[in-house]
């Protein structure tokens, strides 16, 4: 069955992405900051050597060579399409099931932790199910996989709210729909997240060689800004 991950993100524009870190963080700090998040998140998906597309948000495309830089130009790219999030999620997992592959996983790009077990994990469930979710503690969630499109996982208009996924969940559970878990983690969207990362990062050595690792330690000023 051939297997598929969607690295589903804007292009790193200073001003653009990672707004909820401003003002601790600059425009282009918050920039760099999500450029290492996408590093960490390739690396991960290459230890998989499962076939990885990225989907970006179009706005800004004359940037593209920016994701290209990070995940190289021989990568395949398609811009994300449709009126609101779920959408166009939605529509990225019909591309990659229109190009002949059974079993996709889609992956944001705030949780930098992500690790290539997670990836492995999800696939495996949905072996005996119809959906996978990777949690985050904040209530959502930042990886999504099934085996076919189905637009009941993307129903909802509103998306970024604490109950997004307790309220997918019920849609999913009332139309029968077996759903599975992979590792839950911690989103970064705000610096008070960065210190909790510098925090577990004490105690990791993985995190403590990643390119977000390394470029947080870096972030010293972040710590007295919560």
């Amino acid at each position: 069955m051939k297997q598929a991950i969607i690295i589903f993100t804007r292009i790193p524009l200073p001003g653009h992405t990672k707004t909820r870190m401003m003002p601790a963080l600059t425009p282009d700090e918050c920039a760099k900051l999500h450029m290492c998040f996408l590093q960490d998140i390739n690396n991960a998906c290459l230890q998989t050597e499962i076939d990885t597309f990225i989907c970006y948000a179009p706005e800004g495309e004359d940037k593209l060579n920016i994701l290209k830089k990070i995940f190289g130009f021989q990568q395949e790219y398609f811009p994300q399409k449709g009126k609101n999030l779920g959408e166009r999620m939605y529509n990225a997992f019909s591309e990659i099931r229109n190009r002949g592959y059974c079993s996709c996983v889609l992956l944001g790009t705030d949780v930098p932790e992500l690790c290539s077990e997670d990836i492995r994990h999800a696939f495996y469930v949905l072996e005996g199910c119809d959906v996978v979710f990777g949690r985050t503690l904040d209530g959502g969630y930042y990886l999504v996989g099934m085996n076919e499109p189905r637009k009941e996982v993307f129903g909802l208009e509103s998306y970024g709210h604490a109950s997004v996924f307790e309220d997918t969940l019920k849609e999913l559970e009332r139309r029968k729909i077996k759903i599975g878990y992979t590792q839950t983690r911690s989103d970064m969207d705000t610096p008070a997240d960065l210190n909790g990362y510098r925090e577990r990062m004490r105690m990791d050595r993985r995190l403590q060689n990643t390119c977000t690792g390394k470029y947080v330690n870096r972030l010293s000023h972040i710590s007295i800004i919560i």
